[in-house]
């Protein structure tokens, strides 16, 4: 069997074309670097933020009479204003009376949290240097953190929440940017009692009378 030998020509010009091929991926990959770059400049600067203008100011989970209270937001906490859903986009009440935001910040364990609900309009300032109420000094720094953002469990859709009318416990007029008159889901009546079945299942008795069943959580301590 011929050994077979490449021309010295022929090895230069593989070498070559594997250099400009090596040279065209990092030109690409710097492309692509700088492209994400500028897009997220651009997302970045195209943001419009918000200042919350008093204490204990709800933000709640739709603008509506009926909400859910999502966290107690104080002066001077730094929001992102944010477009309305498809579902509020065209309604004029809720525009003019509320502004969506989202809230982004650490909590004690590092942890990244998202937020994204509804405030009052009247208590928020597009610019921090027209904050008029008393900053607590513990809340002085207006990034994002957990001193400013004071959580409220919610426990999902409204079936197995044993709380779905939390906006009861936040009421005007401590509490600001709620409703004067608490109005609850039509049908939700009191708060519910979760009872244990035989066989180990959780429910509740709904508004017809018949059993609701509900994931075990909510049946601990029951009997």
């Amino acid at each position: 069997m011929n050994n077979v030998s490449y021309k010295p020509s022929i090895l230069s010009a593989i070498l070559a074309c594997w250099r400009r091929l090596h040279k065209a991926a990092r030109l690409i990959g710097l492309f692509f670097l700088l492209s994400q770059s500028c897009n997220l400049i651009a997302r970045e600067t195209g943001k419009k933020y918000l200042y919350v203008n008093t204490d204990n100011l709800i933000l709640r989970d739709r603008p509506e009479r009926f909400y859910k209270v999502f966290a107690i937001l104080h002066a001077p906490c730094k929001v992102e204003q944010r477009p309305f859903d498809s579902a509020y986009h065209k309604d004029k009440y809720a525009i003019s009376r509320f502004y969506q935001i989202r809230l982004m910040y650490k909590d004690p364990n590092g942890i990244l949290c998202k937020i994204t609900g509804f405030v009052d309009k009247q208590y928020m300032v597009a610019d921090e240097a027209k904050i008029t109420v008393k900053i607590k000094e513990t809340d002085k720094n207006l990034d994002i953190n957990a001193s400013v953002v004071d959580l409220i469990p919610y426990f999902g859709p409204e079936d197995e929440s044993p709380n779905p009318d939390n906006a009861q416990n936040f009421r005007w007029p401590k509490y600001k940017g709620g409703e004067k008159t608490i109005v609850g889901r039509p049908g939700n009546g009191p708060a519910r009692k979760y009872l244990l079945g035989p066989k180990g299942g959780c429910y509740y008795i709904n508004a017809q009378g018949n059993k609701t069943y509900v994931d075990k959580k909510h049946c601990k301590g029951a009997r």
